[in-house]
């Protein structure tokens, strides 16, 4: 981005990150222009990648005497990454002396590198669901395809790979993503059709998996009470089966 946007053309551009170094708990950023400056107000501009949940949580950050940005979240102990401005509608908060924005950065991407187009679309093993808001380690339910569900890995906000192949996988099945809330062990008076787990936070049409019982999948026909749940049978399930509790995050087609 340069000046020219503003309504004038003295030829500056806005600044991006050159480089970045790691120390103990907080990456330190370097840009290719001096005189950054930072709003007081940081909002949801800037984030790291926490290693124990692996999932993206709000940052903070602050510039030293050298002019090196800090990037930190106190609460996170591991971390595999930071990202600034990597929303739809980020707040902007990084600016050069002439108030050109500073490009957004993400250390997990390399934004000079040009993507494989050929995977951009769905396939066997890749699916394209446009804005999934899924994260690594999620399911999806391919109901065109024998209603087959996978475990996914994120590639990013539209593309995800899956854990195997779903045969005859194409554009334009229906896909039903499923959010990881947690995995729960089923307690005493749970059987083949009730599961009883402590504040299991489903709704009717969520779903889960036996782990126990050959991995099965099943829907959540009804919702007895906040610790009973009622599925189509899984034979033999019983107290002390782990229990994979999925939320429903819609159907799509995928593209």
């Amino acid at each position: 981005m340069s000046d020219e946007f503003f309504g004038t053309q003295y030829n500056r551009k806005s600044p991006s990150m050159i480089s970045y170094e790691r120390l103990n708990n907080e990456y330190i950023v370097s840009f290719d222009q001096d005189d950054i400056t930072l709003k007081e107000e940081l909002g949801n501009s800037f984030e790291i990648l926490d290693a124990f949940s692996d999932s993206w949580v709000i940052a903070d950050a602050y510039f030293d005497e050298e002019g090196k940005l800090h990037i930190f979240n106190k609460f996170s102990n591991s971390i595999d990454g930071f990202r600034y401005a990597w929303h739809n509608y980020p707040d902007v908060t990084l600016f050069n002396k002439y108030g050109i924005p500073v490009l957004p950065f993400n250390s997990t991407v390399n934004v000079n590198e040009v993507p494989d187009f050929s995977k951009l679309h769905t396939d066997e093993d890749t699916l394209n669901v446009p804005c999934h808001n899924l994260k690594n380690g999620d399911y999806i339910i391919n109901v065109t395809n024998g209603f087959e569900y996978r475990q996914i890995e994120v590639v990013d906000s539209s593309v995800m790979n899956l854990s195997e192949e779903v045969e005859d996988q194409k554009i334009g099945d229906i896909i039903v993503k499923l959010e990881r809330v947690s995995d729960s062990i089923s307690n005493l008076n749970t059987n083949d059709t009730e599961l009883v787990i402590d504040a299991h936070g489903l709704q009717k049409g969520d779903f889960i998996i036996n782990e126990s019982r050959n991995s099965e999948l099943r829907k959540v026909i009804s919702v007895i009470d906040e610790n009973t749940i009622q599925v189509l049978k899984i034979s033999n399930q019983s107290a002390g089966d782990i229990i994979t509790l999925l939320k429903n995050n819609g159907s799509f087609f995928a593209q």
